[in-house]
C-alpha cells in the first residue's frame, strides 16, 4: 500500500452550506506532484442536508475522501475518530480544518513541506478574514480583531515562518501522527457539542505537546480564510460582540480536565451504506 502522507481531518456538524463552499474551494487547492493524501469528513450526527452535500463531493471525484459519519455528539468525538482512522491508514501527518472556511491555492503543499525539516512536530497556519467585496472591514472589528478570534476567527502572526509558544487554532493545525502516538489525543471535556459553542479543544491538545518541548511552527503560507460578514450581518452581530469582548477581557483562565483515551474505531460511510 503506498504510504499515506498526508490526512486532514475536517468535522462537520449542520452546516451543510457552509460545508459546500470549504469543500469546493478544497476542490480548487492545488493537489502537488508526489502528494498522497486523504481528506478525512466525519459527520458528527447532523440532520440536515450534510450527507447529501457529502455524497455529491464523492461524486465530483475530485478530492480524495473518506468520509464516517461519528453518531455521538462532540467535535471532540469527531476529531478523534478522524485522527484514528489516520492512524489506521499510517498517515505521516495529520491537517485539521473547520468547515467554514475556505483554502489559498497552495495550502495543501505548504502545509506538506513545512514537515520536511525534520524535527518540526506541529504546524499552526493562518487564518485571515474573507470580506465580502461589497463590504469594507468595519472598523471595530479592524481594531480588536484578537479580542473578536472566538466569533471571528483570526490567526495571523506575520508573514515570517517561525517557531512559536502559542498553540495552533484547530481551523489550520497540523500534527505528525507520532504526536498522537505519544499523547492522548483531543479533551471530551471541551470543544463544541452540537449546537452548544464550547471552545478550547485544539488549545488544550497544542498546550500539551509544547509541554512535551515539541517544536510547533507558525507557517504564514499555509492560509486559510474564515467569512468576514454581510453588511447586514455585521450591523445585526455588533450588539453581540460587544458582549462577547467582555466576556473574553473579563474572563479568568479556563479549567484544563485531563479525559480518557479514546478507543478508536472506524465506521462506514454513512448508516447503510456499504
Amino acid at each position: 500500500m503506498t504510504p499515506t502522507d498526508l490526512a486532514v481531518v475536517l468535522c462537520t456538524y449542520n452546516r451543510a452550506e457552509r460545508l459546500d463552499v470549504a469543500l469546493h474551494s478544497l476542490e480548487q487547492v492545488r493537489q502537488p506532484k508526489g502528494l498522497n493524501w486523504v481528506l478525512i469528513i466525519v459527520d458528527n450526527n447532523s440532520t440536515d442536508d450534510t450527507s447529501r452535500v457529502i455524497r455529491r463531493a464523492v461524486a465530483r471525484s475530485i478530492l480524495p475522501i473518506h468520509a464516517m459519519f461519528m453518531p455521538e455528539q462532540g467535535k471532540t468525538h469527531a476529531l478523534n475518530h478522524g485522527v484514528t482512522y489516520a492512524q489506521d491508514i499510517e498517515a505521516q501527518s495529520i491537517a485539521f480544518t473547520d468547515d467554514d472556511l475556505t483554502f489559498s491555492r497552495e495550502w495543501l503543499a505548504e502545509l506538506w513541506h513545512a514537515f520536511d525539516e525534520p524535527e518540526v512536530m506541529g504546524i499552526r497556519g493562518a487564518i485571515r478574514s474573507s470580506w465580502p467585496t461589497s463590504v469594507r472591514m468595519p472598523s471595530w472589528y479592524a481594531d480588536n480583531q484578537q479580542n473578536l478570534h472566538s466569533v471571528l476567527p483570526r490567526s495571523d502572526l506575520g508573514d515570517t515562518r517561525q517557531r512559536i509558544t502559542s498553540p495552533p487554532w484547530g481551523g489550520n493545525m497540523a500534527y505528525r501522527r507520532s504526536v498522537f502516538d505519544e499523547i492522548e489525543m483531543f479533551n471530551h471535556a471541551l470543544g463544541p457539542i452540537g449546537s452548544t459553542h464550547r471552545l478550547g479543544e485544539d488549545i488544550e491538545f497544542g498546550n500539551r505537546v509544547l509541554a512535551m518541548g515539541l517544536r510547533i511552527d507558525y507557517v504564514p503560507s499555509a492560509v486559510a480564510f474564515h467569512p468576514g460578514l454581510s453588511r447586514a450581518g455585521h450591523e445585526a452581530v455588533l450588539p453581540a460582540l460587544v458582549l462577547r469582548v467582555r466576556e473574553i477581557l473579563c474572563a479568568g483562565p479556563r479549567p484544563r480536565r485531563p479525559r480518557p483515551l479514546y478507543p478508536g474505531g472506524t465506521s462506514a460511510l454513512y448508516p447503510g451504506d456499504g
